[in-house]
């Protein structure tokens, strides 16, 4: 798609921001509770059969004798394996400033202590990626450090759904990857994020938002790079279903966003522990080219690109008790 107006003015309101204080839980993909992953975890499965103490199965659901048949999807970096995924969500007026992102996935027979996932590369778009006019306005493909740790929930295939329902097993492990943002601040709009995990052997499988009785109705990609006769590109996330005559549905991908509502400054610009006038001066100092006491990567404090006498109202602003610029 091209770029809209709206598009334009969410862009101009992408920014990283000074440090921050701990987020909150702000959004969660599928869920209501932007705290819990949507993962349908329950503490018995549809036929019956109680998961193991202190753990939950995340079962694939079914609906109308049809039931979902991938309990994973790829997205990883692996071999000749090359997946990402991509999800919409949608931030309100105000924007929020970006935290941390958490992704799931599980890796066959990885059960622990340790996670099997040490890396992730991470990007935030306007628009879908793939479509015409679409374009990343944070992130690349480099490997960030993560903090994974186990979600407590075991994801099985359908236990009800003939032919052959599945009985639940404890080899699908679901892992909670989570990934420091820094301070990405995103205004009002539909933005997209894209994920991949990166340096894992065994590969990384995604389930999908899983929500009781629904099969899913959701617009999420995925990328794969080509191979063979395949070409490759950003393609619709489908589960074909079970039995065979179950049609394919379009998939949503659980992640969960941290950070604070608004945009988020300090203006402790010397980091000095105190916001005052030494701020001040501080900053006009480094918008004369004297960076010795400012404590930042660089003097655009109101981060409009540009380093000048705006950046020193907006200091004065602040210390002042004003807003963020």
């Amino acid at each position: 798609m091209n770029a809209s107006p709206a598009y334009v003015h969410a862009l101009a309101m992408v920014c990283l921001c000074g440090p921050q204080a701990l987020g909150d839980s702000l959004y969660s993909n599928g869920s209501a509770n932007p705290a819990v992953p949507a993962l349908g975890a329950s503490n018995i499965s549809l036929s019956g059969v109680p998961a193991p103490s202190g753990f939950f199965w995340s079962e694939c659901p079914a609906t109308g004798g049809f039931a979902n048949a991938m309990a994973g999807f790829s997205t990883h970096a692996q071999d000749a394996g090359q997946f990402r995924f991509a999800d919409d969500f949608a931030v309100p007026p105000g924007g929020w400033t970006l935290q941390s992102l958490t992704v799931f996935a599980y890796q066959p027979g990885a059960g622990g202590p340790a996670s099997p996932f040490t890396g992730l590369s991470v990007r935030l778009w306007i628009g879908r990626p793939g479509d015409p006019g679409s374009f990343i306005v944070w992130g690349d493909t480099t490997t960030h450090a993560v903090t994974s740790t186990s979600t407590g929930v075991y994801r099985v295939f359908n236990t009800n759904t003939q032919p052959l329902p599945a009985t639940p097993d404890t080899t699908r492990l679901i892992w909670a990857t989570r990934v420091e943002l820094p301070g990405v601040f995103v205004g009002e709009g539909t933005y997209w994020i894209d994920w991949q995990y990166t340096g894992v052997e065994g590969g990384a499988f995604s389930p999908a938002v899983t929500s009781a009785g629904s099969r899913g109705s959701g617009n999420a990609v995925q990328y794969q790079a080509a191979y063979g006769s395949l070409p490759g590109g950003w393609l619709p996330a489908l589960d074909t279903g079970k039995p065979a005559q179950a049609p394919d549905l379009a998939q949503d991908f659980p992640f969960l966003l941290e950070g604070l509502p608004g945009a988020q400054c300090d203006a402790d610009v010397n980091c000095d522990g105190a916001v005052n006038g030494f701020d001040i001066e501080v900053q006009e100092a480094a918008v004369g080219g004297d960076m010795a006491d400012y404590c930042a990567s660089d003097a655009d404090f109101n981060q409009d690109g540009a380093v000048n006498g705006n950046d020193v109202e907006a200091v004065e602003l602040v210390v002042g008790g004003g807003p963020c610029p």
